[in-house]
């Protein structure tokens, strides 16, 4: 029985062959280039939509720091009056430059049989409040001199209002008097430090004394490698001389962590300037340890 002659493979040609594969390269980039920029062109742009908001949020060119350089040169103007036809006419041309059109040319004053003059003496912005686009309320502290059947010194809160093209300033509107802020009733921070157990040793005591004694000399006075000395894992910057150690006044020492070896101190340290005309006394609390025979600070606070 003949066999059977398997039919030989027909080989393509390399020029035909290379030619095959630049074109399935190509069309598998061109797949791949198109999914690419339809996934970018329907996925959102969270960063540019987030950029966007931020630049809404600070839009406001009334609120721009310039706007409080701007109020306290107007309350300048606003606060300087005097009598007569010619101290009106030259205090309208020194508020003219400031207000907006159609607002009035004294910006309120009744400047007509005044009897009283002001001198402006100094103003501090005390707040800057966002009245909607292109617009603000600055308020100032001013302090002006009034003098008409004597002398008195004023303090005075006054509401600017103020619009802006983004560039300029003005005064939109005729200020305004306000009641000063309310006094904020804040307490002093409270701590958990426990006062009832204080240290009964003499022989502690004066030990811790002396130390601090030392300490707070070198604190005020020392270079930084001074007071590592009597530091330990814990860094203290010091005062560098703009004050010198005058002293003590108060040393409270509690024992609440003396199982642990660390007395916690409240002391009140008295310091001078360098010529001693001006004195202070600032509080410090303070954990002490001792190794060998020596005390160390481990926690420093200026209460």
């Amino acid at each position: 029985m003949a066999k059977k002659v398997k039919p030989e493979r027909r080989k393509l040609p390399r020029s035909v062959f290379r030619q095959r594969l630049v074109k399935t390269a190509f069309w598998i980039g061109a797949a791949y280039l198109l999914f690419t920029v339809t996934v970018l062109l329907i996925r959102p742009d969270s960063g540019a939509s987030a950029q966007e908001e931020i630049v809404e949020k600070i839009a406001n060119p009334a609120t721009d720091p310039g706007v409080q350089t701007f109020a306290t040169n107007f309350a300048y103007h606003y606060f300087t009056w005097g009598r007569g036809d010619e101290a009106i006419d030259d205090r309208e041309k020194r508020l003219k430059p400031y207000l907006a059109a159609g607002v009035d040319s004294q910006a309120g004053l009744n400047m007509k049989n005044m009897k009283s003059k002001a001198e402006f003496m100094k103003a501090q912005i005390w707040k800057v409040e966002d009245a909607g686009p292109n617009a603000s309320k600055v308020t100032l502290r001013a302090q002006y001199l009034v003098t008409g059947g004597g002398k008195e010194t004023k303090l005075n809160y006054l509401v600017v209002p103020i619009k802006s093209d983004g560039q300029n300033f003005v005064v939109s509107d005729i200020p305004y008097f306000t009641q000063p802020p309310k006094d904020v009733e804040l307490e002093k921070a409270s701590d958990d430090l426990d006062r009832t157990n204080s240290l009964r040793d003499s022989r502690t005591k004066e030990e811790i004394k002396d130390f601090l004694d030392s300490f707070f000399r070198v604190y005020a006075n020392g270079k930084q490698e001074e007071i590592s000395y009597f530091t330990k894992n814990v860094e203290v910057p010091g005062l560098t001389g703009i004050l010198t150690f005058k002293g003590i006044k108060k040393a409270e020492i509690y024992t609440n962590l003396e199982d642990q070896g660390i007395y916690q101190v409240e002391t009140s340290i008295a310091f001078g300037d360098s010529k001693g005309a001006t004195s202070y006394i600032y509080p410090y609390y303070v954990e002490l340890t001792q190794e060998n025979g020596r005390w160390f600070v481990t926690k420093f606070k200026q209460n």
